[in-house]
Protein backbone atom coordinates (compact mmCIF):
# COMPACT_ATOMS: atom_id res chain seq x y z
CA UNK A 1 0.00 0.00 0.00
CA UNK A 2 1.61 3.23 -0.86
CA UNK A 3 2.20 5.66 1.40
CA UNK A 4 3.48 7.48 4.43
CA UNK A 5 6.92 4.99 5.56
CA UNK A 6 6.59 2.60 2.47
CA UNK A 7 10.32 2.74 2.22
CA UNK A 8 13.07 1.94 4.77
CA UNK A 9 15.54 4.56 5.29
CA UNK A 10 18.31 1.68 5.37
CA UNK A 11 16.94 0.86 1.55
CA UNK A 12 18.07 4.13 0.43
CA UNK A 13 21.45 4.02 2.51
CA UNK A 14 22.09 0.50 0.46
CA UNK A 15 21.09 2.63 -2.47
CA UNK A 16 23.68 5.50 -2.43
CA UNK A 17 26.76 3.93 -3.03
CA UNK A 18 28.14 4.10 -6.89
CA UNK A 19 25.51 6.75 -8.03
CA UNK A 20 27.71 9.00 -7.58
CA UNK A 21 24.59 11.51 -5.29
CA UNK A 22 22.44 10.85 -8.79
CA UNK A 23 18.84 11.33 -7.15
CA UNK A 24 17.36 9.32 -9.98
CA UNK A 25 19.46 6.62 -9.70
CA UNK A 26 19.37 6.19 -6.64
CA UNK A 27 15.25 5.99 -6.81
CA UNK A 28 15.73 3.59 -9.65
CA UNK A 29 17.44 1.02 -7.36
CA UNK A 30 14.89 1.75 -4.73
CA UNK A 31 11.82 1.51 -6.81
CA UNK A 32 10.54 4.91 -5.90
CA UNK A 33 10.18 8.53 -7.81
CA UNK A 34 13.06 10.82 -7.77
CA UNK A 35 10.60 13.36 -5.32
CA UNK A 36 10.37 10.44 -2.81
CA UNK A 37 13.95 9.45 -2.98
CA UNK A 38 14.49 12.92 -2.63
CA UNK A 39 12.59 13.82 0.60
CA UNK A 40 14.58 10.54 2.13
CA UNK A 41 17.61 11.95 1.51
CA UNK A 42 15.92 15.03 2.97
CA UNK A 43 14.25 14.10 5.78
CA UNK A 44 16.71 11.11 7.39
CA UNK A 45 19.99 12.38 8.94
CA UNK A 46 21.13 8.78 8.62
CA UNK A 47 20.44 8.87 4.38
CA UNK A 48 21.52 12.24 4.06
CA UNK A 49 24.72 11.34 5.69
CA UNK A 50 25.02 8.18 3.31
CA UNK A 51 23.73 11.00 0.56
CA UNK A 52 27.10 13.41 1.38
CA UNK A 53 29.48 10.34 1.44
CA UNK A 54 28.53 9.46 -1.98
CA UNK A 55 29.33 13.26 -2.97
CA UNK A 56 32.18 13.67 -1.25
CA UNK A 57 34.06 10.77 -3.25
CA UNK A 58 33.10 12.74 -6.20
CA UNK A 59 34.91 15.27 -5.46
CA UNK A 60 37.64 13.01 -4.10
CA UNK A 61 37.86 11.53 -7.61
CA UNK A 62 37.79 14.93 -9.44
CA UNK A 63 40.59 16.11 -7.65
CA UNK A 64 42.88 12.57 -7.66
CA UNK A 65 42.36 13.68 -11.55
CA UNK A 66 43.71 17.02 -11.00
CA UNK A 67 46.30 15.81 -8.94
CA UNK A 68 47.44 13.18 -11.80
CA UNK A 69 46.82 16.04 -14.76
CA UNK A 70 49.89 17.62 -12.85
CA UNK A 71 52.12 14.81 -12.57
CA UNK A 72 51.49 14.62 -16.48
CA UNK A 73 52.65 17.81 -16.73
CA UNK A 74 55.66 17.61 -14.96
CA UNK A 75 56.70 14.44 -16.56
CA UNK A 76 56.02 16.30 -19.76
CA UNK A 77 58.09 18.55 -19.24
CA UNK A 78 61.04 15.92 -19.67
CA UNK A 79 58.95 13.81 -22.32
CA UNK A 80 56.17 14.40 -24.48
CA UNK A 81 52.81 12.38 -23.29
CA UNK A 82 49.55 13.64 -24.03
CA UNK A 83 47.51 15.45 -21.16
CA UNK A 84 44.22 14.44 -18.96
CA UNK A 85 41.56 17.31 -20.38
CA UNK A 86 40.45 18.30 -16.73
CA UNK A 87 37.62 20.41 -17.70
CA UNK A 88 35.03 18.66 -15.78
CA UNK A 89 36.96 18.10 -12.71
CA UNK A 90 37.70 21.81 -12.83
CA UNK A 91 33.82 22.23 -13.51
CA UNK A 92 32.70 19.72 -10.67
CA UNK A 93 35.47 21.46 -7.93
CA UNK A 94 34.17 24.71 -9.05
CA UNK A 95 30.38 24.05 -8.31
CA UNK A 96 30.55 21.42 -5.65
CA UNK A 97 33.68 21.04 -4.04
CA UNK A 98 33.56 25.05 -2.14
CA UNK A 99 33.75 23.64 0.60
CA UNK A 100 36.99 22.71 0.28
CA UNK A 101 37.99 26.21 -1.16
CA UNK A 102 37.41 25.58 -5.03
CA UNK A 103 35.58 28.21 -6.77
CA UNK A 104 35.38 29.90 -10.27
CA UNK A 105 34.24 33.45 -7.87
CA UNK A 106 35.96 35.90 -5.38
CA UNK A 107 33.23 36.32 -2.43
CA UNK A 108 34.48 38.67 0.19
CA UNK A 109 32.47 40.09 3.35
CA UNK A 110 32.27 43.56 4.52
CA UNK A 111 32.09 44.25 8.34
CA UNK A 112 32.31 46.54 10.39
CA UNK A 113 35.25 46.88 13.16
CA UNK A 114 35.95 44.09 14.76
CA UNK A 115 33.58 42.24 12.97
CA UNK A 116 30.81 44.46 13.93
CA UNK A 117 28.05 45.57 11.68
CA UNK A 118 28.63 48.23 8.89
CA UNK A 119 27.31 50.90 9.82
CA UNK A 120 26.02 53.34 6.49
CA UNK A 121 25.45 57.13 6.92
CA UNK A 122 23.86 59.20 4.36
CA UNK A 123 25.84 62.58 3.68
CA UNK A 124 23.43 65.48 2.54
CA UNK A 125 20.68 62.92 1.79
CA UNK A 126 18.58 63.27 -0.76
CA UNK A 127 15.68 61.72 0.61
CA UNK A 128 14.99 64.06 3.72
CA UNK A 129 12.87 66.96 2.85
CA UNK A 130 15.10 69.28 4.70
CA UNK A 131 17.95 68.99 2.14
CA UNK A 132 15.86 69.50 -0.94
CA UNK A 133 15.35 72.84 -2.76
CA UNK A 134 11.60 74.11 -2.08
CA UNK A 135 9.81 72.85 -5.68
CA UNK A 136 11.04 69.30 -4.49
CA UNK A 137 10.57 69.16 -0.78
CA UNK A 138 7.55 67.18 0.95
CA UNK A 139 4.21 68.39 1.90
CA UNK A 140 3.71 70.87 4.60
CA UNK A 141 5.88 73.83 3.41
CA UNK A 142 4.30 76.59 3.03
CA UNK A 143 2.22 77.71 0.32
CA UNK A 144 3.12 80.95 -1.52
CA UNK A 145 7.01 80.52 0.28
CA UNK A 146 9.77 82.51 -2.23
CA UNK A 147 12.70 80.25 -3.58
CA UNK A 148 15.87 82.25 -4.83
CA UNK A 149 17.18 80.66 -7.84
CA UNK A 150 20.80 80.34 -7.62
CA UNK A 151 22.06 80.91 -10.96
CA UNK A 152 19.83 84.11 -11.79
CA UNK A 153 19.19 85.85 -8.73
CA UNK A 154 15.36 85.74 -9.52
CA UNK A 155 12.87 84.21 -6.64
CA UNK A 156 10.15 81.51 -7.32
CA UNK A 157 6.75 81.96 -5.86
CA UNK A 158 5.29 78.50 -5.63
CA UNK A 159 1.28 77.65 -5.36
CA UNK A 160 -0.30 75.18 -3.94
CA UNK A 161 0.00 72.51 -6.70
CA UNK A 162 4.30 73.26 -6.30
CA UNK A 163 3.98 75.37 -9.57
CA UNK A 164 5.87 78.71 -9.84
CA UNK A 165 5.65 81.95 -11.59
CA UNK A 166 9.22 83.62 -12.21
CA UNK A 167 9.15 87.11 -10.89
Amino acid sequence: MPGANQYKAQEFIDAIPGTGGIVTTIAKRVGCAWHTAAKYIERYATVKEAYQCELEKNLDVAEAIIIDNLKLLRQEQERKYKVVDTADARWLLATKGKDRGYSQKSEMEVTGKDGAPLRVEYVNDWRSAASLPAPWAADGQDAGEEVQLASSGETLEEDNAGHGDSG
